[in-house]
């Protein structure tokens, strides 16, 4: 359940990603700089977090798989506050189409379990 809500999290997200970018880009887009147009930094801003989350699951990698995972709710923040500047300027449609609703349910599915290197806990003894 994790990795499908953490691909259809990104995919929406890039979708959101290059509107904004079709928006801006009939503001003026810079041919000869592409790469200091938000569109870049936006999709590595989603992509990075997502795959590292999804090859830390998949190769078993917990320290990539936890940094994905960081990754992940920082994006539902950073969509969280586009959500409510959006509420508060524009009314209550942004919320509705922002991906902070996806961003969360991919950061929540994609939580890790319990290290299993790390020690069990003890239980506490009766006096």
């Amino acid at each position: 359940m994790g990795v499908v809500a953490t691909l259809l999290s990104a995919l929406y997200q890039s979708g959101i990603v290059a509107l904004g970018q079709l928006v801006l880009s009939f503001q003026g887009f810079d041919r000869d700089h592409p790469l200091t147009e938000p569109f870049f930094p936006a999709l590595l801003a989603v992509w990075i977090p997502t795959l590292c989350a999804l090859f830390g699951l998949g190769l078993g990698k917990r320290t990539l798989h936890v940094g994905g995972m960081w990754g992940l709710w920082l994006l539902v923040a950073g969509w969280s506050a586009a959500s409510i500047v959006g509420l508060i300027h524009s009314g209550p449609v942004w919320p509705l189409f922002l991906p902070w609703h996806l961003a969360l349910w991919a950061a929540w599915t994609m939580r890790p379990g319990p290290d299993p290197k790390a020690p069990a806990p003890q239980p506490a003894s009766k006096r």
